[in-house]
């Protein structure tokens, strides 16, 4: 590839590179992430003969299994608009420098007819699917408690971020990765 600049030909060789490893990395935790919070309920339910034998611990054991999901799906969602951001600028460098390396790869999308398939949507189906499943197991009141008590933590980091400096204040931070 011929560059203009050398410094935007190692701007995009690093960003290229990161867009890789970020992709791989947030792939492999989320497959393991997902993979535990199956084994959670699976352990759970291996010495039951039936659901409606489990007692508390148990089903609270199998919500704990879908928040491990939800851990998951947070994380895999993070990276993955970290790597939009990324692509973004790659496609900006390539319209610049007249070379088409993330825009064939973007291209080959796959299609069903005229309709395009995003992987990130089987996720949300996933999500809708675990949640069903955790609240006909769990029952209402379990589901909604562990729901409550993961938005409750939720907005209690988010207050305590803003007064304890978790989160760098700076002028740069419209990034979208911060």
């Amino acid at each position: 590839m011929d560059f203009t600049d050398p410094k935007r030909k190692y701007e995009y060789e690093k960003l290229f590179a990161y867009e890789i490893e970020l992709t791989k990395s947030r792939w492999t935790v989320f497959a393991a992430l997902f993979s535990i919070s199956l084994l959670i309920p699976g352990i759970v339910l291996r010495g039951s003969s039936g659901i409606q034998e489990i007692g508390l611990w148990e089903k609270c054991a199998i919500a704990f299994g879908f928040l491990v999901f939800l851990a998951a799906h947070y994380h895999y969602w993070w990276f993955h608009r970290i790597s939009h951001f990324i692509r973004a600028r790659l496609k900006e460098i390539e319209r610049e420098e007249g070379i088409k390396i993330i825009k064939i790869r973007d291209s080959k999308r796959p299609k069903i007819g005229p309709f395009y398939l995003y992987l990130h949507w089987m996720i949300w189906v996933l999500d809708l699917a675990y949640a069903f499943l955790t609240f006909r197991i769990v029952g209402c009141p379990i589901f909604l408690y562990f729901i409550g008590v993961l938005i409750a933590f939720i907005f209690i980091f988010a207050v305590i971020s803003n007064f304890d400096g978790w989160v760098k204040k700076t002028d740069d931070n419209s990034s979208g990765n911060g």
